[in-house]
Parts: structure tokens; C-alpha cells; sequence
């Protein structure tokens, strides 16, 4: 069974790779490869656990979304479906 260490080895092996795979041309130094690419890397896969909460939240109808000029989305809480969130208290 291999160690937490190695655990966490593999975890940031696997990022860098998967970088790579979408900028093959990618080349740093170590310092840019921890700056840059894994702090890229979460940041992507952070935003799609974000959008996946979100979309949740959407469904459940506690949060509302509002389409702006620029084409992006607004995100706030639906207040006529808020009571949801004080279930329990």
C-alpha cells in the first residue's frame, strides 16, 4: 500500500501531465512549473466543481442566475427560496 507521500507524488505527476496534455508546447522551470501549471491545473478543475455546485444549487432553486452584457452569468441567492437554507434552526 503506498504512503501518503506517495500518494501526494502521484496526485501532482498526474497534474503536470495532464498540463502537458494540453499544452504540449510547455516548457518552465521548476519554480513556473509549480507557479504556473498546478496552480492552473486546480484552478480549472476547482472552477468545474464550482460550476457542478452551482448548477446544483441552481436546481435545488436556492441560487438564481442572471445573464450579463458580456455574455457571463451572475450567481446570487434566490431569496424566495431562501427559508431552505435555515432548514434545522
Amino acid at each position: 500500500m503506498a504512503n501518503r507521500q506517495d500518494t501526494d507524488v502521484s496526485k501532482v505527476a498526474d497534474e503536470i501531465i495532464r498540463y502537458l496534455g494540453a499544452h504540449d508546447n510547455a516548457a518552465d522551470t521548476l519554480e513556473g512549473v509549480a507557479q504556473w501549471w498546478i496552480s492552473r491545473q486546480r484552478i480549472q478543475e476547482s472552477k468545474e466543481q464550482v460550476q457542478k455546485a452551482l448548477d446544483f444549487l441552481c436546481k435545488e432553486g436556492l441560487v438564481k442566475v442572471t445573464p450579463v452584457i458580456d455574455g457571463k452569468t451572475v450567481y446570487s441567492l434566490n431569496k424566495e427560496a431562501s427559508s431552505k437554507l435555515h432548514r434545522g434552526n
